[in-house]
């Protein structure tokens, strides 16, 4: 299972729309939305602490599929530490983040281009 697919469950979980969630989160509705669709897989440190924070999900299930989705009474207590998260991802495993979060920045510096070169088409067909 993929961090999109358990994002998704996420948001299936809490019986809101996706709207209320975003608002909820203090996510853009488009942002959350193009990671439901995995259409952006780099997640933001805020993004994430926004799930942990407002929605007590755990943060090392959300990125790794160990442990349970929410975290317990014990754990909610603790503080969100990205530190003690990344300590338990495997040295592949940071690798993967990594990997992905470089091929999304080239992916939507490509994005800017492309939207660059279809308003030159669209302005030179005028």
């Amino acid at each position: 299972m993929s961090i999109k697919d358990r994002l998704n469950q996420i948001v299936d979980h809490q019986g809101k729309t996706l709207k209320e969630i975003s608002t909820q989160l203090d996510i853009s509705y488009r942002t959350l939305q193009n990671y439901l669709l995995g259409e952006r897989t780099n997640i933001s440190m805020e993004s994430l602490k926004s799930f942990h924070n407002c929605l007590n999900v755990n943060i090392n299930w959300l990125l790794t599929g160990k442990g349970e989705m929410y975290l317990s009474k014990e754990e909610q207590k603790e503080e969100f530490n990205i530190d003690n998260i990344l300590q338990h991802l495997t040295s592949q495993q940071k690798q993967e983040l990594l990997n992905r979060s470089q091929e999304m920045r080239l992916i939507n510096t490509l994005k800017v281009h492309m939207e660059n070169v279809e308003a030159e088409l669209f302005s030179s067909k005028k």
